[in-house]
């Protein structure tokens, strides 16, 4: 976890021992603005909209647009920029063995193998300006949904207390707001499937039938795994007999069901045209299609790992059959699972509570443990959590389905600090005035020096274009280089970037390469440790 955290925690309990009173005037002014905020519910989820959007745009115009250093980051920014293009996808381009990269395709289309979500949401940013202002209106978005969602599990003032404390590590400064790897829209599709189970056992209601099967939907389109485990668990309360009973003769139910299934239906409809145009066929996702092509390790731990000799180049086979199958094997044993599992934890606590929030986490734990509606919050939090120790690695965005349940967990932590003795209040306070402090140090934590080779790629493509005419770049990899830096990636349309990346293979193919795009100035880029500087000489 960020150990920057620490001492904030430690002076937020030392102000709560030593000075009860501490705060408690002024948070009760705070506290009576803030009720009559949580009743205008319209008023509230502008204000956190804005809250979200500019305080993402903020911290990335003090800390420099983000630029790609993921493989898939790369993937979604090709994804982006063939849907701004108005397509699905792209041909397969000439001399494709030049261009194979990670997690993209090129036959038997040129396209991203990752689902479409992430690649739309950068899209209508790239249409804006940038794909980063895509990133930012995610991020407005997040305080409303989360406002709505949560106020089907909480009174009004606690869900805005939720909304702004998802705004606050989420929204603005997390790796969801500053990079193009991006969890956000799982997140905000996960929250209209939470939200929607409450209303549907209460009252039912249209709205919740579509948030029920939209964010199904949506999730289908970006975390498809986790999606649908999170959909078998909202499946599963909503089928529960007594709700049956009480529900299921009621019409406005019965409407609600229905618009869920037709939203849930033309979404998995939309999913399969895109995949048939990418892969040719609708039922053959193009994950499926590009781990068919490179893929050893299996996703699953239950899986058994593909042997295959048939790496192109060397820098495939030591991700795939090297970083990637040794990642596997980690877990392959039951000491490997658990200390896997516990790394992951980890990962897990640092990006959604960090140090700040364990404590009013493990509150809100146990007290949705004494009533049956906690229990299935819980619920919708620990099955994907679960789940998530099945695949074959885990990152933060992987959960990001469950973080509606996450937030509502703290939420009622906060909760049952306020409606403590007079030092669990003042503990309360100062965790929220921690939470502020900590949000504002991760901002001045985001302006540092920027990463060498990510940087030094965005700007030699700045540099050449700002030249004029064409250039190519043909990318040699010496010893020492990490898979993980990988410099070749293009565009969706090849033959007019003024700027093309291509990995260089011998010098025949080399030349042949050359005579399939002519007219560009011909460079040669030697990368080792990726340390620098780097350097273009002319080539071939």
């Amino acid at each position: 976890m960020n150990l920057l955290e620490l001492p904030i925690l430690a002076l937020a309990f030392l102000v709560a021992a030593l000075a009860p009173p501490f705060g408690a005037r002024p948070a009760r002014r705070i506290g009576i603005a803030f009720d009559r905020l949580a009743r205008r519910p319209w008023r509230a989820a502008l204000l956190l909209a804005v809250l979200g959007a500019g305080g993402a745009a903020a911290t990335a115009g003090l800390a420099g647009l983000p630029a790609p250093r993921i493989h898939d980051e790369f993937g979604y920014l090709l994804a982006a920029d063939t849907f701004a293009h108005g397509r699905l996808t792209n041909p397969t381009p000439a001399g494709a063995e030049h261009f194979e990269t990670f997690h993209v395709l090129l036959r038997p289309s040129y396209q991203s193998k990752y689902p479409p979500a992430q690649g739309l949401l950068l899209a209508l940013g790239v249409l804006l300006g940038h794909p980063a202002i895509g990133l930012w209106l995610a991020s407005g978005l997040v305080g409303p949904v989360m406002l709505w969602a949560l106020r089907g599990w909480t009174r009004p003032r606690w869900a805005l207390l939720g909304a702004a404390l998802a705004v606050s590590r989420i929204a603005i400064v997390g790796d969801w707001a500053q990079s193009y790897w991006g969890g956000t829209v799982a997140a905000l599709a996960g929250a209209l499937v939470c939200g929607s189970i409450p209303r549907l056992r209460d009252r039912g209601g249209l709205v919740a039938g579509l948030a029920l099967g939209g964010g199904l939907a949506v999730l289908a389109a970006g975390r498809p795994f986790e999606g649908a485990v999170l959909g078998l668990v909202a499946f599963l309360m909503m089928a529960a007999p007594g709700w049956r009973r009480r529900r299921l003769a009621d019409a406005p139910a019965r409407r609600a069901l229905a618009a869920a299934a037709i939203a849930l239906l033309l979404g998995l409809a939309a999913l399969s045209f895109h995949a048939s145009r990418v892969t040719g066929s609708a039922l053959r996702l193009p994950r499926v299609e590009y781990e068919a092509q490179y893929g050893v390790t299996p996703d699953f731990l239950w899986q058994s790992p593909t042997e295959r000799s048939d790496f192109l180049v060397p820098e495939f086979r030591d991700f795939h059959a090297g970083w990637c199958r040794d990642e596997y094997e980690k877990r392959r044993s039951a000491s490997g699972f658990l200390r896997e599992a516990g790394r992951d934890l980890e990962r897990h606590g640092a990006f959604y509570l960090g140090f700040v929030w364990i404590l009013p986490f493990a509150l809100g734990v146990c007290g949705t443990l004494r009533d049956g509606k906690g229990r299935r919050l819980l619920a919708l939090l620990a099955v994907p959590l679960g789940a998530g120790f099945l695949v074959s690695w885990s990152y933060p965005h992987y959960l990001a389905p469950a973080t509606l349940p996450i937030v509502a967990l703290v939420t009622l932590g906060f909760r049952t600090l306020a409606r403590g003795g007079p030092r669990a209040r003042a503990l309360g306070r100062a965790l929220l005035l921690a939470t502020l402090v900590v949000l504002l140090a991760r901002v001045a934590s985001r302006i540092r020096r920027p990463d060498a080779w990510p940087e030094e790629r965005a700007r030699i493509v700045r540099e050449l274009t700002e030249q004029g005419d064409r250039h190519l770049i043909l990318v040699h990899y010496g010893e020492g280089h990490s898979v993980h830096d990988e410099w070749v990636y293009n565009g969706a349309d090849l033959a007019a970037a003024p700027v093309l990346w291509a990995r260089s293979l011998d010098p025949e193919r080399d030349l042949a390469l050359l005579a399939l795009y002519p007219g560009r100035h011909v460079w040669r880029l030697e990368i080792g440790r990726n340390v620098g500087p780097f350097t273009l000489r002319p080539g071939p």
